[in-house]
C-alpha cells in the first residue's frame, strides 16, 4: 500500500489499549471520532480526532481529558429532528453517565448524572453497561447497569425520568426504537425486553435465548422498526428479531462461526446491517434477501440444547481488517458512505467504494445473482464518497461494472447504467468525468447488448 493511499489516511493508531468508539452526527465534511481507552486503573483517556485540514486527510488528535475508569460507551448527541443541527456534546458511561463538550479545541466535562437510587450510604451508581441517546428526542439518554434497571434521564434537567426494573439479572445494553417512547433492553438473564415509556406497569418480552445465555447488545433498525438485531454470549453471528413474532428468532447471521462483538443498522438503509468480529472481519449481511427460519417452538420449550440452525445466508461483504478482534464498528448518520472499525490499538475507516471492492473480492459473490448485484449498488450509487468521488475513481467503477454485467445481464447493466443519468445535479468538475466514462461506454459499441447502448446514448445525449 503507497504512503498516501485511502486506507492509510484514514486510520489512527491510539496510544494505549482502546475499546469505545463514537462517530460525530456533525453533518458538515469530515471525520470526528471518539475514542475510549481501556486501562486497568482508574485514570483513563478520551480523544477525539479530526481529518487534518492540510488537505492529507489524515486523522488526528484535536482535544483529550481524562476519564475515570474506562468508559463503556461513548456517544456523540444526535441531530436534532427538526434543525438537523448537532452540539458538539458527548456522553460516556463508566460508573455514571457524564456529559463533556467540546469547545476551542478543548473536552471540557458539562455534567454528571449519578444515580443514588441503591441502598443508603451508596456514594454512586451501579456501574453503567450501556446507554443510547434517542434521535427523535434528543433530550432522552436511556442506560442501562448490572443492577438490573434500566434509567431514562433528560439530558437538559440532568434529571431521572424514568427507572425500572427492568430484568431479573444484570442489563446489558438498552436502545431506543425511533419513537422515543419505546426502548428495549437485553440481559445476563437471556432475554429481549420491550418497554414504552407511557406504561410502565408491563414489559414484552420479545424473545429469550435456550439455552439460557445472556445477550450482549441491541441494535433496533430506525427505518425498518420491526427489526432488531442482537448478540448471544458464546454464540457466534447475529440473531434477527422481528417484533412481530415474539420468542422466535427470523434468522442466526454467521460467518465462518465466529462470534460478534458490535453490530449497527445502516442509517440509509431498511436491510443493511454492519457486525464487527472477534477474528477482526467486518461483515455486511443485507437482511431483505435473508430466507427465514421454519417456525420455531418458544424459547422457553423444554429439550432444547443448541441455539436454532443458522440460515444459510452470506453476508454480502466480509472485510479482513488486519487490525485484530474488531470491539466496536459505527455506520455514521451524518456520513453514510463511511463505516468505522475499532479495535484494541486502531480505528480504521472504509469509504463505499473500498467495502464495494472487498465485497466482490468475496468468494461467494458473483456477478450472476441478480439479487446480490442489486445489494451491492444500492449501497453505492448516491453516495457522495463513493460513487461520486471527486477524482472519478467511483465513476470509473460503475463504467466497468456496466461492461463486465452486460456480459451476464444486459437488463440489469442497462438500468445500472441509468446512474450516470444524475450527471445534471452535479458540479462542473463531476459532468466532466461523468461524460469521460459516457463517451469510453460508447466507445464499446460493439461489447454492449442493444439495451444497454440505448441507455448510454439516452443519456450521453442528455449530457
Amino acid at each position: 500500500m503507497s504512503a498516501g493511499s485511502p486506507a492509510q489516511r484514514l486510520a489512527y493508531a491510539t496510544p494505549w489499549p482502546a475499546y469505545a468508539l463514537a462517530w460525530s452526527a456533525d453533518p458538515r465534511p469530515g471525520v470526528r471520532l471518539a475514542i475510549g481507552s481501556c486501562l486497568e486503573q482508574d485514570s483513563n483517556k478520551i480523544h477525539v480526532v479530526e481529518q487534518a485540514e492540510d488537505g492529507t486527510g489524515a486523522l488526528e488528535l484535536k482535544a483529550a481529558a481524562d476519564h475515570p475508569l474506562a468508559p463503556t460507551k461513548l456517544m456523540w448527541r444526535p441531530s436534532c429532528p427538526e434543525t438537523g443541527k448537532s452540539e458538539d456534546l458527548l456522553a460516556s458511561a463508566s460508573t455514571m453517565l457524564q456529559l463533556w463538550k467540546l469547545e476551542e479545541g478543548k473536552l471540557r466535562m458539562a455534567a454528571k448524572m449519578v444515580n443514588t437510587r441503591s441502598s443508603p450510604g451508596n456514594q454512586g451508581m451501579a456501574p453503567v453497561t450501556a446507554f443510547d441517546w434517542s434521535t427523535e428526542n434528543t433530550t432522552k439518554i436511556g442506560s442501562s447497569s448490572v443492577d438490573t434497571t434500566c434509567t431514562i434521564w433528560n439530558a437538559e434537567t440532568l434529571k431521572i425520568e424514568t427507572q425500572l426494573i427492568a430484568h431479573d439479572k444484570a442489563v446489558y445494553d438498552i436502545g431506543f426504537a425511533h419513537q422515543a417512547a419505546h426502548f428495549g433492553s437485553v440481559s445476563a438473564d437471556g432475554s429481549l425486553r420491550l418497554f414504552d415509556q407511557r406504561n410502565l406497569e408491563h414489559s414484552t418480552i420479545i424473545y429469550e435465548t435456550s439455552p439460557p445465555s445472556p445477550l450482549l447488545r441491541l441494535a433496533w433498525n430506525k427505518l425498518n422498526p420491526n427489526h432488531i438485531a442482537t448478540i448471544a454470549m458464546d454464540w457466534p453471528g447475529v440473531i434477527l428479531i422481528d417484533i412481530r413474532r415474539p420468542y422466535t428468532a427470523v434468522a442466526r447471521l454467521q460467518y465462518r462461526d465466529v462470534c460478534v462483538n458490535s453490530i449497527c443498522w445502516a442509517p440509509h438503509s431498511r436491510s443493511h446491517l454492519l457486525a464487527g468480529g472477534s477474528d477482526g472481519c467486518a461483515l455486511i449481511w443485507d437482511v431483505a434477501d435473508v430466507p427465514a427460519l421454519a417456525q420455531q417452538p418458544p424459547a422457553a420449550a423444554e429439550g432444547a440444547q443448541k441455539p436454532p440452525a443458522p440460515a444459510s445466508h452470506p453476508p454480502v461483504l466480509a472485510h479482513e481488517s488486519g487490525c485484530g478482534e474488531l470491539y466496536q464498528v459505527q455506520w455514521p448518520v451524518a456520513q453514510p458512505d463511511f463505516c468505522a472499525l475499532g479495535s484494541a490499538d486502531k480505528v480504521m475507516m472504509l469509504d463505499s467504494l473500498q467495502r464495494v471492492e472487498k465485497l466482490m473480492e468475496h468468494p461467494d459473490f458473483t456477478l450472476k445473482n441478480p439479487n446480490r448485484l442489486r445489494s451491492v449498488v444500492s449501497m453505492f450509487v448516491g453516495s457522495v464518497n463513493g460513487f461520486h468521488k471527486a477524482d472519478g475513481s467511483g465513476y470509473a467503477f460503475m463504467a466497468k461494472m456496466v461492461l463486465e454485467v452486460d456480459k451476464i445481464n444486459p437488463q440489469v447493466a442497462s438500468r445500472m447504467a441509468l446512474a450516470f443519468s444524475t450527471w445534471a445535479r452535479l458540479d462542473a468538475q463531476r459532468q466532466a468525468l461523468v461524460k469521460e466514462q459516457l463517451a469510453m461506454l460508447r466507445g464499446h459499441q460493439e461489447d454492449l447488448s442493444k439495451d444497454t447502448f440505448e441507455v448510454v446514448s439516452k443519456v450521453s445525449q442528455a449530457a
